[in-house]
């Protein structure tokens, strides 16, 4: 990332990722999850996300997006947490690496980008054991 840009911010002219940690830890059973994005504000016209670190695939509709779906909890390893990761890039559109107004405009009142990302978890039935 540009060193001029604060940390935890993002910027045009960088680009980085941001993860989602997924806990089941205190359930009892395997879950099932659902990852959505909604309510997105002020996203610069050329902000771009992705789904791999190499930014070759891209997620049109971030708010339809499902790659992130999955399940924890019924592995053989039992494994009961899970982190799905979203990259982004925030390329100069001007020609001079200057800013222009893909860089800063979303086609609305200019101010931060905001989101909400919702974590949904549906508890799998658990597997009937057969008495012997």
């Amino acid at each position: 990332m540009n060193g001029k840009v604060t940390a935890g911010k993002i910027a045009p002219g960088t680009d980085g990722s941001f993860t989602i940690e997924i806990d089941a830890t205190d359930s009892e059973v395997a879950l099932d999850y659902i990852i959505a994005f909604s309510n997105i504000i002020n996203k610069p016209k050329n902000l771009s996300f992705y789904s791999d670190e190499a930014f070759n695939t891209k997620i049109e509709n971030l708010v339809g997006y499902s790659g992130l779906n999955g399940s924890i909890g019924n592995d053989e390893k039992d494994k009961k947490t899970d982190t799905k990761t979203i990259y982004w890039k925030w390329p100069y559109e001007g020609n001079d690496g200057a800013n222009d107004s893909d860089d800063t405009s979303s086609g609305k009142t200019a101010g931060e980008m905001t989101f909400t990302i919702t974590v949904t978890g549906t508890q799998q039935e658990p597997s009937k054991a057969v008495n012997s």
